[in-house]
């Protein structure tokens, strides 16, 4: 038995390749979904044609804030636990799938060990060597390599990362984005909103903790991407949570009032994979928007200071560092950081993953009989 514990868009995103390869296949895996993230996740499924239920856990809201995000993690944890047959069925030799670095990864890779089940990791062994950057994600991953048996790692870089840990290393070749890209970008219907089609524009997409939660460093972040509009027209997509702080901390007028700067609610992937491959430039905190990013060839600045992922690494990618001066050298520089597309439709990673763990399933079954 196969249990896939997701619970964020971007998680989705990059699993939706091995989930639709599980049903190509005709495998029957057992989905779960945390709700950490509850917007516009039909509409991800809908993307990606995705026939799968999902046996949810948290049927809140999406929390916005610290203290309901604590509460949505105890009340999640508990549940798995104290329901476990509910979820997880009654198999005693299954396999927990969990994927990069968010407490949802954190959940179900504690729980998957907690159960007496082998717990698999998409998207393992990517480092920042930065404790506090990003936060609280760095800190995630190396306790979800501890309770790791199976590590996919997309690259060598990332699988020499887990050389002290007491895992089996896969080496996927590269990201299951790619896959995700691969689908995004030839999907018969195209998204792109008219109101922004054939316009020359950058897109800004801000949403981490560490960035939004701390008004000095959101109103410096801002500032910044007022700079660049000043450059060239921005589209700053609002995640839920962004949309909350900016109301909080009294900022969303000023960006209201900006002509330069249209603001637009967050959308599902086929249509801002679509957006990305119109945009000029790109200012996000997102790694997996780094990684889309790189693939696209579009330049991109980081608003962090430190990144866990080595795509668009001295050549699409620059890191923001919170300052004016990086921002003007990214300007600058923009010709230099344009690629062509990197995009191809073979050599597929989630294909790679699916037929590692459909072996593994497969010979687990027989022992147990």
């Amino acid at each position: 038995m196969i249990s896939i514990v997701l619970g964020t868009r971007a998680q989705l995103v990059k699993m939706a390749p091995v989930i639709k390869e599980f049903e190509s296949r005709n495998i029957q895996t057992n989905l779960i979904f945390t709700g950490q993230h509850r917007e516009s996740i039909d509409d991800l499924l809908s993307d990606f044609k995705i026939d799968s239920s999902f046996n949810s856990v948290a049927n809140r809201g999406e929390a916005t804030g610290i203290f309901g995000l604590i509460a949505w993690f105890i009340s999640c944890f508990w549940q798995l636990i104290r329901h476990r047959k509910n979820f997880f069925g009654s198999a005693k030799k299954q396999i927990v799938v969990v994927h990069g670095d968010t407490l949802s990864a954190l959940i179900g890779a504690v729980v998957g060990r907690i159960n007496g089940f082998k717990v698999a990791h998409v998207e393992s062994g990517l480092r920042s060597f930065n404790i506090f950057h990003p936060f609280p994600e760095e800190i995630t991953r190396l306790i979800v390599f501890r309770f790791t048996d199976i590590a996919f790692c997309p690259g060598p870089w990332a699988c020499k990362n887990l050389e002290k840990y007491n895992l089996e290393v896969v080496d996927t070749g590269s990201n299951t984005i790619v896959d995700a890209l691969y689908l995004a970008l030839h999907a018969e219907q195209k998204k792109i909103a008219p109101a922004v089609q054939s316009t020359r524009f950058a897109i800004a997409s801000i949403h981490r903790f560490e960035n939004i939660f701390f008004r000095k460093r959101f109103v410096l972040i801002l500032d910044l991407i007022e700079r660049a509009a000043e450059h060239t027209p921005i589209i700053f997509v609002l995640h839920p949570a962004t949309k909350s702080r900016l109301k909080k901390f009294g900022l969303m007028k000023k960006l209201q009032e900006s002509e330069r700067i249209t603001l637009v609610s967050r959308m599902g992937y086929i249509a801002f994979c679509q957006l990305l491959d119109q945009t000029e430039f790109v200012i996000t905190d997102g790694g997996s928007n780094q990684e889309e990013l790189y693939y696209l060839g579009k330049p991109t600045l980081l608003m962090r200071k430190h990144t866990e992922r080595i795509e668009g690494k001295g050549s699409t990618m620059m890191i923001g560092n919170y300052d004016l001066e990086s921002l003007q050298t990214f300007l600058d520089n923009l010709d230099d950081l344009r690629r062509k597309r990197k995009i191809m439709g073979n050599n597929s990673p989630s294909r790679l993953i699916v037929s590692d763990l459909e072996r593994r399933d497969s010979l687990a079954s027989h022992i147990s009989e």
